[in-house]
């Protein structure tokens, strides 16, 4: 679903680890795909890591479920273990001062050389 959102060839390799460290709040790392118009963050969150990425500029949205009372459909959440699943909220990553991620590049998150497992996304442009 992200993939389809996103219509960029980026792929992005996240690699988790165990125990992860929770990382600062003002510590920010992450990317923005060649349009900037998908911005991605890295963070931990009670000894999860995940990758949230926003999407800036919607045409559509999909319509919110009935609990949340928040901005919905642009955002997404990709646990290291999980199902990446769309996010109720009432903030957002996006920040341009991230990286631009060009076609074909990679971007890795790897605090420790002791990861364990790896979650591989990637955005194809069909």
């Amino acid at each position: 679903m992200l993939a389809k959102l996103m219509a960029a060839p980026v792929l992005v390799v996240l690699y988790a680890l165990a125990p992860a460290e929770p990382l600062p709040e003002q510590t920010m790392i992450g990317f923005q795909t060649p349009s900037r118009n998908v911005v991605c963050q890295f963070f931990s969150r009670n000894g999860q890591d995940y990758l949230r990425c926003d999407i800036v500029d919607m045409n559509v949205r999909p319509k919110p479920p009935p609990h949340c009372h928040a901005a919905w459909g642009d955002a997404f959440e990709m646990p290291v273990k999980g199902k990446p699943e769309r996010v109720c909220h009432g903030d957002t990553v996006s920040d341009r001062s991230l990286p631009v991620l060009g076609y074909g590049q990679i971007w890795q998150r790897a605090a420790s050389p002791a990861g364990r497992s790896r979650r591989d996304c990637w955005a194809s442009t069909s």
